[in-house]
């Protein structure tokens, strides 16, 4: 019934309640000496239900009417609660359906193929004592603020891939991180917190094998104990060991088995171990192509972990791109999947330019390539408006992608894949879509931070504007253009400083033109925008010159040359490291071993909203 007559009186509410006892009853499992009791209990005295609404005499109000009354109070408002429930239940909002009424932590906002199946469950954690214990372990970076508590503090290690042992300290408020392959067998005597430990499966879903391990990984112990950033291999924990290490017997990298074409230490199997059936790997190419082709529901928007936008000139940048297209991004499958680099992340990559340049000659790179989108109304002579092109690129993933991190990169800088995954991956700098959480970052190399505005006429990187338009002396906080990560929110935030995209009937959308201030170095833009904004600063590893080799520990370097990406590709594919010997001559290329041409799928209809522009 409606809720207005369920509750409206108290002799109309009592006869339903009277009907419906009787039809429940007349269905339920119950004795019929069961169900005559239960009605005898709230109709004594030989009442009916109908005679209750009459005024009773004073007589009647003796101790087991007043009982009668209040249980009958209890079912009245049980009723009443019942009924709101479930028209709240069955109420549609305008343009939803009844499933979108459950609660967010009830359904996924991605509609994804779960992995569910090849993802071993995280394991169980183990109260160890009420102080610290030993073994520690190895210390991982604390979490943000204090006084998160017991459950919180096991939650952040969880988050953590390499952490499997926390102590919380009630007195402090901290959360202890720690990595720890045993479990801890002896605590001290304090008495005020708590530490726990579980077993390292975490680790079971990577394989690394042959890989870089010293520098990357940060396994300097020389094989005396396993590495856990190697992983597992073939039921076998992997060491960090050299080829050139000369071990004596009884040595666990003794006998292992090297790759030839690298001399670095790198990840192996001992030449004895006895594989352990317990220790399931999990092929990270296939949790990834679960999660290929997602949607998020909230914005029916194709999902990626990590998209990588490079603004570029249509005309002057073709041989760059190309170069990109043949070395690191072959790393890539046509998923966005990248198995070598050890992770599950899927990642996009698009180029986007303006409308320089020869029309005809874009958009057959762009049918070819499917990775290129061209900003309507805009052209860009070379070198010149960088700022709000910037912005502009950032719009474009906004409007065409859901994704849980970005990346802005230039066209002569090289991203190390496979050292860049696990890097975002250690920093937990990837939002959870599905509750669109997670934390504001602005990451990069900010070491040009309060550096005077070079105002020299003429020069590359004059600018005369800065100290007119906000009567600073030194720039603001940001991070140099080679490479910068920005969490989803910072990305919405610049995004909208371009001004609505608006629709007018049946024309295309169109970029309408802001107020906001541009510099004439889009890096120090960025840093501009974002000034008022709180978020995380992280020193993300970024090279400003072509020095990846020298520092393995880079994630990206710059001004690398199309030659010297195609050998590092080269060499990759030779030795599964990017850095060649002085003597060392690759094969060349070949045309047909670049990038393929674009493939059909779901998710480049998501740019389909600028190319439909210029077709």
């Amino acid at each position: 019934p409606p809720l207005g007559n369920a509750c409206a009186s108290p002799s109309r509410n009592m006869s339903a309640r009277s009907t419906a006892n009787a039809a429940w009853l007349a269905q339920s499992p119950q004795s019929p000496s069961r169900r005559a009791t239960a009605n005898g209990s709230w109709l004594a005295e030989g009442g009916s239900d109908a005679s209750r609404q009459a005024a009773p005499s004073a007589s009647a109000f003796d101790s087991r009417s007043v009982y009668c009354f209040c249980v009958l109070a209890v079912l009245i408002s049980i009723s009443c609660i019942g009924m709101l429930i479930s028209a709240a239940a069955t109420t549609q909002l305008p343009g939803t359906t009844g499933a979108s009424l459950l609660p967010q932590k009830e359904r996924s906002s991605l509609r994804r193929d779960s992995p569910a199946a090849t993802t071993p469950p995280p394991p169980a954690w183990s109260f160890i004592g009420n102080g610290y214990c030993s073994p520690k372990g190895e210390t991982l970076p604390a979490p943000d603020g204090l006084w998160l508590g017991e459950t919180a503090c096991k939650q952040e290690c969880d988050n953590m891939p390499t952490c499997n042992a926390v102590t919380y300290d009630t007195e402090s408020g901290a959360c202890y991180l720690r990595s720890q392959p045993s479990m801890p067998t002896e605590c001290d005597k304090n008495r005020n917190g708590w530490s726990h430990w579980k077993p390292q499966n975490l680790y079971l879903g990577i394989d690394r094998h042959h890989q870089e391990c010293w520098t990357i990984g940060g396994c300097e112990d020389d094989g005396a104990g396993v590495c856990d950033w190697c992983g597992i291999h073939k039921g076998l924990r992997m060491r960090c060991c050299s080829p050139l290490g000369k071990y004596g017997d009884g040595h666990a990298c003794n006998g292992s088995s090297f790759n030839n074409g690298l001399q670095a230490h790198h990840c192996v199997t001992e030449a004895n171990g006895v594989p352990d059936p317990s220790l399931i790997s999990v092929n990270f190419g296939q949790v990834c192509k679960a999660k290929a082709s997602s949607v998020d529901s909230r914005t029916s928007l194709p999902y990626y972990d990590l998209v990588v936008v490079i603004p570029a000139h249509a005309q002057t940048d073709i041989d760059r791109r190309q170069a990109q297209r043949n070395s690191w991004r072959r790393l890539l499958d046509e998923s966005g999947c990248c198995e070598r680099c050890g992770s599950s992340r899927t990642v996009k990559v698009i180029y986007v330019v303006g409308e320089e340049g020869d029309r005809d000659a874009t958009m057959a790179e762009i049918e070819k390539f499917g990775d290129m989108v061209i900003l309507p109304g805009y052209s860009q002579q070379f070198y010149t408006k960088r700022a709000r092109k910037t912005r502009l690129s950032i719009r474009v993933a906004v409007d065409s992608f859901s994704f849980g991190l970005l990346i802005k990169t230039d066209t002569d800088s090289f991203l190390f894949l496979d050292r860049l995954l696990p890097y975002l991956e250690r920093k937990r700098m990837f939002w959870d879509v599905s509750s669109d959480t997670g934390k504001s970052v602005y990451a990069g190399d900010f070491s040009g931070t309060g550096a005077a505005p070079i105002r020299i006429k003429g020069h590359k990187w004059e600018d005369d504007m800065y100290q007119q338009v906000t009567t600073f002396k030194q720039y603001p906080r940001h991070a140099k253009g080679p490479g910068y990560a920005l969490s989803p929110d910072l990305c919405r935030y610049i995004a909208e400083l371009e001004g609505p995209v608006i629709k007018d009937g049946i024309k295309p959308l169109t970029w309408r033109r802001s107020q906001i201030q541009d510099l004439p170095s889009e890096d120090v833009s960025v840093g501009f925008w974002l000034f008022a904004m709180e978020y995380t600063a992280v020193n993300m590893p970024v090279g400003l010159k072509d020095d990846g080799c020298t520092n393995k520990g880079q994630v990206i370097d710059h001004y690398v040359s199309n030659d010297n990406m195609t050998r590092r590709y080269s060499m990759f594919e030779l030795t599964r490291d990017w850095c060649k010997p002085q003597s060392f001559v690759p094969p060349p290329v070949k045309q047909s071993e670049s990038l393929p041409p674009k493939k059909e799928n779901s998710s480049e209809s998501a740019l389909s909203f600028v190319g439909s522009l210029l077709r």
